[in-house]
C-alpha cells in the first residue's frame, strides 16, 4: 500500500468554541478509503491518527507527524481529511471545522507545504487555516529512497523551527512596535497614558484584603490564583474553605472560563451535606448550628444557569431562594413578638420587686414609730394596707400574663435558635457585574445571639435585603425574556419597602416606557422630580427616556447633553447621547464623541457597550473599518480589565 506522511504544522484564526474566547484545538486524520482503512486494522498497523490538544488559543502550533495508507489506483478518488475539533472536558467535543484535500493534488515523491482554508463539515460555522506539509509515497519508491526524502523533509522543517525561534524576539519587537504605533494614531498629538499594569499575588498581602485589592484593580488572573492558594490553606476550616472558594468562582466568572467553575464545583461537592453544617464540628464550631455555605454562593449558582444557557432554571433556583427569605423573615417576626412579650413580663417583675421593697421599709418604719407614737401607728398601718393592696394588683395581672403566655413557653424553647449566622452583600449583585466586591462583604461573619429585639431587628433588614436583591435579580431575567409582566410585579414589590429611592422609582418607570405605559411612566418621573428636583440627574435622565419613546430625539438628545455637561463622566448619559447623534444622522460625530471619552480616562472609560458602538459605527463610516478595530483592539489590551469581553469586536 502506499503511504502518505502528513505533518500538521500550525493554524490560525480559527472559531472560538468556549465562553473564554478561546478554544482547544486538535486535529484527526483520515482517508476516505474505507477499504484500506479495514485492511490497516486486520494487519496491526492501526496508528491513532489525531494531534496533541493544544489548550487556550485560536492560533495552535503542533509540528506532528503521521503516516496514512493509501490503497494503490485509488489516488483520484480519495482525499485526506483533517478535522478540527474543539476539546472538553465536561461536554462533547466542538467541530470547528476540516481541510479536505484531494490526492490527485498531491505531487508524488515530493513534499507539499501549504495553507489551507478551514471549511465547514456540517452545518457549524467554520474560519481559519490550516498547515500541512504533505509527502506522499507510493509503492514504487524503494524504503532507501523513501527514508533519504524523509531526512530531507526533516531538516527543512527543523530549519524553518529554528528560524522560527530566532525570529521570535522580532516578532515581540514588532508587536511593541505596532502597540506604540496604535496609541500614537489613537491619541494623536497627545502622550497616552501609561499602560494598565495588573496587581500579582505577590504585590498584595495574602489574605482576605489582598482579595479586594485584586478585585477592585481588576486582576482576576491573579484573584484566582490567591483565592485558590486561601481556599486550600484552609482545608480544615470548612467554613473559610466556602469564603475564598466562593470568591475563586466569582473570580473565574468574571474571565468565562465555565469548564473551569464547573471543575471547582466537583471539588466542592454538594452544599447541603453534612461537612457542611457547623454541628458536624463540634469542637470547631461550639454552640454553632446550621449551614455555613454563604447565600451569595446559592445566588451564584443560580445566575451560573443563566450563563449555560438555562434560564427557566435559574429563575426556578431563584424563587427557591426568594421563598427561603420569606420563610426566615415571618420567623424572626414571631420571635420578635415573643421577645417583646418577655419585655413587658420583666418590667412587670421589676415593679413587684419595687413594691415589695418600699413595703419593706414601710413595715420597718411602722415598727419603730408604733413603740414610740401611737398616732404615727395608725398612720403605718393604714399605709401598710394600702402597699398590700397595690401588691395584690401586681400579683393578678402576672398571673393573667403567665396564663397568656403560658402555651407559648414549650415553643419557644423549641424554636429559638442559639446563634444564626448572617452575610452581607449588595443588592445590585451579579457575577458579570463590575465590581465583585460584594462576594468579599459576604464575607463579613456576623453571629446573632437574639439576645436583644434589636438584633432581631438587624436579621430581619438582612433578610430583606436578600430578598430584594433576588428580586432585581429575577426583574432583570424576565426583562430578558420580554416578559415585562412579572418584571413590573418585582419591581412594585420592591417599592413598598424604598418607596423614597429615586433609582428604584426611576427604574420602573423606564420599564413602563419600554411595555408602552407612557402614562404610568409619567407619574413614576413626575415623583422621582418630587423627591429630588425638576433639574437633578435622575429628572433629566428620566426626561431623555421619555423623550427618545415619544420619537423627539433632538429633547432627547438636549437632555443627554445637559447631564454629560453636569457629569462628563456619566457613560449612561454620553452612550445615549452617542445613539441621539446616531438617529441625527451624525455618524462620524458620534464617532468623534466616544473616543474621546475613551481618551479621558482609558483605564476607568473603556467598556464593552462603548467598545460594541464604536464597532458599530466603524463598519458604518470606514472605508476599511477593520484597520480601525485593529487598533482600538490594542488600546483596549493596553488599559482594559482582564475581564474584558473581546466578542465586541466580531
Amino acid at each position: 500500500m502506499n503511504k502518505l506522511y502528513v505533518r500538521v504544522v500550525e493554524a490560525k484564526g480559527l472559531r472560538s468554541a468556549d465562553f473564554n474566547g478561546k478554544s482547544d484545538p486538535f486535529c484527526v486524520l483520515s482517508i476516505s478509503d474505507k477499504e484500506v482503512s479495514d485492511k490497516v486494522k486486520k494487519q496491526g498497523k492501526l496508528f491513532t491518527p489525531k494531534t496533541k490538544v493544544i489548550k487556550k488559543t485560536l492560533n495552535p502550533v503542533w509540528h506532528e507527524s503521521k503516516m496514512l495508507y493509501v490503497g494503490p489506483g485509488n489516488e483520484e478518488k480519495d482525499f485526506l481529511r483533517v478535522v478540527i475539533w474543539d476539546w472538553d472536558r465536561a461536554s462533547k467535543n466542538d467541530l470547528l471545522g476540516m481541510v479536505k484535500i484531494p490526492l490527485s493534488n498531491l505531487t508524488s515523491g515530493k513534499a507539499v507545504d501549504a495553507w489551507y482554508n478551514v471549511e465547514p463539515m456540517k452545518k457549524e460555522k467554520a474560519k481559519g487555516e490550516l498547515r500541512l506539509i504533505t509527502h506522499y509515497c507510493p509503492v514504487g519508491i524503494t524504503e532507501h529512497e523513501e527514508s533519504l526524502q524523509l531526512q530531507t523533509l526533516n531538516r527543512q522543517l527543523m530549519t524553518k523551527r529554528n528560524h522560527k525561534r530566532t525570529t521570535s524576539e522580532t516578532i515581540q519587537q514588532k508587536e511593541e512596535i505596532t502597540q506604540q504605533f496604535a496609541l500614537q494614531t489613537f491619541f494623536k498629538n497627545k502622550s497616552p497614558p501609561p499602560p494598565r499594569k495588573f496587581l500579582t499575588v505577590s504585590s498584595v498581602s495574602e489574605d482576605k484584603q489582598g482579595l479586594i485589592n485584586l478585585a477592585k484593580d481588576g486582576s482576576w488572573k491573579s484573584a484566582v490564583e490567591l483565592s485558590k492558594k486561601l481556599s486550600l490553606k484552609h482545608l480544615k476550616d470548612p467554613e473559610m474553605f466556602l469564603k475564598y472558594k466562593l470568591v475563586e468562582l466569582q473570580a473565574l466568572g468574571k474571565l468565562r472560563r465555565m469548564n473551569q467553575i464547573t471543575e471547582e464545583l466537583k471539588k466542592i461537592g454538594l452544599l447541603d451535606s453534612a461537612k457542611y453544617q457547623f454541628e458536624s464540628y463540634p469542637k470547631t464550631y461550639p454552640n454553632r448550628k446550621g449551614s455555613m455555605v454563604p447565600f451569595s454562593l446559592r445566588v451564584f449558582l443560580a445566575e451560573l444557569q443563566h450563563l449555560n444557557g438555562n434560564t427557566e432554571d435559574a429563575i426556578d433556583q431563584l424563587y427557591t431562594l426568594h421563598s427561603k427569605c420569606i420563610r426566615e423573615i415571618a420567623k424572626c417576626q414571631k420571635i420578635k413578638k415573643r421577645f417583646q412579650n418577655k419585655t413587658k413580663e420583666n418590667q412587670t417583675i421589676n415593679n413587684e420587686k419595687n413594691l415589695e421593697s418600699l413595703n419593706s421599709k414601710n413595715d420597718q418604719t411602722n415598727k419603730s414609730v408604733g413603740q414610740n407614737e401611737n398616732k404615727d401607728q395608725a398612720k403605718s398601718i393604714s399605709n401598710n394596707e394600702g402597699g398590700k393592696e397595690a401588691i395584690e394588683n401586681v400579683e393578678e395581672e402576672r398571673q393573667e400574663k403567665n396564663e397568656t403566655n403560658e402555651l407559648d413557653v414549650e415553643d419557644e424553647d423549641e424554636e429559638r435558635p442559639p446563634r444564626v449566622t448572617a452575610f452581607f452583600y449588595h443588592l445590585q449583585h451579579s457575577i458579570m457585574d463590575n465590581d465583585i466586591e460584594c462576594a468579599f462583604q459576604d464575607l463579613e461573619l456576623e453571629v446573632f445571639n437574639f439576645s436583644t429585639i434589636e438584633e432581631i431587628d438587624q436579621k430581619i433588614v438582612i433578610l430583606h435585603k436578600r430578598q430584594q436583591w433576588i428580586l432585581f435579580t429575577l426583574t432583570n431575567y424576565h426583562i430578558v425574556q420580554q416578559n415585562f409582566e412579572l418584571a413590573t410585579r418585582h419591581l412594585w414589590e420592591i417599592y413598598k419597602k424604598y418607596t423614597d429611592d429615586p433609582v428604584l422609582i426611576s427604574i420602573i418607570g423606564r420599564v413602563h416606557l419600554k411595555i408602552g405605559d407612557v402614562e404610568a411612566a409619567k407619574v413614576m418621573f413626575k415623583k422621582v422630580e418630587t423627591l429630588t428636583s425638576r433639574t437633578s440627574l435622575y429628572s433629566v435622565m428620566n426626561r431623555g427616556f421619555y423623550e427618545i419613546a415619544m420619537g423627539e430625539y433632538q429633547e432627547g438628545y438636549n437632555n443627554f447633553h445637559e447631564i454629560c455637561e453636569k457629569d462628563p463622566n456619566d457613560p449612561i448619559a454620553l452612550n445615549n447621547l452617542a445613539i441621539m447623534n446616531v438617529y441625527n444622522c451624525n455618524v462620524e460625530k458620534t464617532i468623534q464623541l466616544l473616543e474621546d471619552f475613551i481618551k479621558k480616562n482609558p483605564k476607568k472609560n473603556i467598556s464593552e457597550p462603548i467598545i460594541y458602538n464604536l464597532c458599530t459605527l466603524y463598519n458604518l463610516a470606514e472605508q476599511n473599518p477593520q484597520e480601525k478595530k485593529i487598533l482600538l483592539k490594542y488600546i483596549v489590551k493596553t488599559y482594559a480589565s482582564e475581564c474584558f469581553d473581546y466578542s465586541q469586536f466580531n
